[in-house]
C-alpha cells in the first residue's frame, strides 16, 4: 500500500474506534480496531521513503500521534518512532550541536565548566552558532547561545532572566513543553522533534535534545536545550537515496 492508503486506513480507524467507544461498542470490536490501529501505525513507520514530501508527511504523522492520543504509552512510542525514522534519513543522529543520543557530550563539559569556571561556558557554548540554552528549574533562561539569539533575531543578554513560555508562547508550554523540561528536572535525557514555520525559509524540522544540568553533588538544578535545524541535512539524505535508487 502507498503511505498515503496507510494513513487514510489507520485515520478511518480511528474514527470507527472513537464513534464505537462513545457508543459504547462491543468490547471485541473495540480490540480489533485497536489491533488494526496499531497494524496500520506500525506499517507507516516501517516503510522506507526516498520523497521528501513523503518523508515530511510519514514524520509529521507521528507527531501528530503524539499531540491527539491521550495514551501516555502510545504518545512515548511515538516519540520513539520520531527519532528512529529522523535518524533513519538523515544517518547523522544529532550530533550537529555536540549532544547525541546516549552520551551529551557538549552538557556533560559544560556541567563541568559551569562548576569550575564560567567564562569556560562563555567559551565553549555561549558563542556557538548551535542553539543551545541553559534553563533554571524555573523554566528561567540561565543564557542561551549565540547562535540562539541569532535565530531569534535579538542580542543574548535579552534572554537571561526570561521564562520560556515568553519565546515559545503560553498555550505552547502548557500544552508540550512543559511536560518536555519536567521530565528532564527529574533526570530524564529526552529527545524529540517538531516542525516550525520560519519566515522567509518555509517549514522547517527541528530536533531537539533536553539534557539535565546537575550540580557537583548530582542533583537536578536546571537542563540543557540544544535545537538543531534538519531539514536541509534530511533532504540532502533524501535526494542522495533517491539518486543511488535509480542508479
Amino acid at each position: 500500500m502507498l503511505l498515503s492508503d496507510l494513513i487514510d486506513s489507520h485515520d478511518a480507524c480511528v474514527s470507527q474506534l472513537i464513534e464505537a467507544v462513545q457508543n459504547d461498542g462491543d468490547h471485541s470490536v473495540i480490540e480489533a480496531l485497536d489491533a488494526r490501529i496499531t497494524l496500520f501505525a506500525n506499517s507507516i513507520r516501517d516503510v522506507h521513503l526516498s520523497s521528501p514530501l513523503d518523508i515530511n508527511r510519514q514524520i509529521k504523522f507521528f507527531l501528530n500521534r503524539t499531540v491527539s492520543f491521550g495514551d501516555d504509552a502510545v504518545t512515548t512510542e511515538d516519540r520513539k518512532t520520531v527519532e528512529l525514522l529522523v535518524d533513519r534519513y538523515t544517518a547523522e543522529p544529532s550530533a550537529a550541536h555536540g549532544i547525541g543520543h546516549n552520551a551529551p557530550v557538549v552538557g556533560t563539559q559544560a556541567q563541568i565548566n559551569l562548576r569550575d569556571n564560567r567564562f569556560l561556558t562563555d567559551d565553549l557554548i555561549e558563542q556557538s552558532d548551535s542553539r543551545i540554552s541553559l534553563y533554571n528549574l524555573n523554566y528561567e533562561y540561565e543564557f542561551t547561545s549565540l547562535g540562539n539569539a541569532r535565530f531569534h533575531d535579538t542580542d543574548q543578554a535579552s534572554f537571561v532572566g526570561k521564562h520560556v513560555a515568553e519565546i515559545v508562547g503560553d498555550r505552547r508550554f502548557r500544552q508540550r513543553a512543559q511536560r518536555y523540561y519536567d521530565r528532564c528536572y527529574s533526570g530524564k535525557h529526552l529527545r524529540y522533534s517538531y516542525f516550525l514555520e520560519v519566515e522567509g525559509k518555509g517549514e522547517r524540522l527541528m530536533d531537539c535534545q533536553l539534557t539535565p544540568y546537575r550540580d557537583s553533588d548530582g542533583c537536578v538544578r536546571g537542563a540543557f536545550f540544544a535545537v538543531d535545524d534538519i531539514t536541509d541535512r534530511l533532504a540532502r539524505a533524501t535526494q542522495s537515496a533517491h539518486a543511488n535508487a535509480v542508479n
